[in-house]
């Protein structure tokens, strides 16, 4: 199982109940900079629990969690 922080784990929540979510959506419901939410999706990303795909020619990302891995709150 993977730890996530509070933060990470709301991230985590709001990803998996909204599939295809934009970044810019995810920064709009918390109201965090860009890079403190960059960092937070960062070590999703890097444990394989959350993925992305360009939804657009500006390089917009829809977000997807990786519903296999349990994680540990």
């Amino acid at each position: 199982m993977i730890k996530l922080t509070p933060k990470q784990t709301e991230v985590y929540t709001l990803i998996y109940n909204n599939p295809d979510i934009s970044t810019r959506d995810i920064l709009a419901f918390f109201d965090l900079t860009r890079s403190t939410l960059k960092e937070h999706m960062e070590k999703l990303k890097r444990n394989g629990l959350i993925k992305y795909k360009v939804i657009d020619g500006h390089g917009t990302r829809a977000w997807r969690v990786d519903k296999r891995i349990k994680i540990c709150v």
